[in-house]
């Protein structure tokens, strides 16, 4: 599935993908890490509301009831990327997809693929948070456990 984040086109795979809802408002969690916009409560369970901004270097704003939230599944959590539209399922053919780490090992996303429309960063779910924002968000969410998070 591919979202924009500006004018940046993010992929992830079907698979992962939950839901897209509408953007709500999110309740701050205070000292998180810098990825992390803060809290909702996707029908009862508490999600953290990832800042791609911050992951992908760009200028950071707050969130506008006209964006969506990609609801995306990973092995330990629910996520939810704020995205600013959704441009929906791409079908991908091995062709165009170029490894990620042939370009530089350093990179973030998986496989890079290249459409005629331009390029499509595709992202493993698995490594948006990094362990040190783990660590940092299971800390904030048990010293905040008192103020409940907004719900969907």
């Amino acid at each position: 599935m591919c979202f924009n984040v500006d004018k940046i086109r993010l992929g992830i795979p079907l698979r992962n993908i939950d839901r897209v809802i509408s953007a709500v408002a999110v309740r701050l969690l205070p000292n998180s890490p810098a990825i992390i916009h803060g809290l909702i409560d996707f029908y009862g369970t508490l999600v953290p509301v990832i800042n791609l901004r911050h992951r992908l270097n760009l200028e950071e704003t707050a969130i506008k009831p006209d964006q969506v939230f990609v609801v995306v599944n990973t092995s330990v959590r629910k996520l939810i990327l704020v995205a600013d539209s959704v441009q929906g399922l791409v079908p991908l053919k091995t062709s165009g997809i170029i490894a990620a780490t042939s370009i530089d090992e350093d990179l973030e996303p998986n496989d890079i693929y290249m459409t005629e429309e331009g390029i499509i960063l595709i992202f493993d779910t698995e490594k948006f948070i990094k362990g040190e924002e783990i660590l940092q968000f299971e800390i904030d969410m048990i010293q905040n456990q008192s103020d409940p998070p907004l719900r969907v």
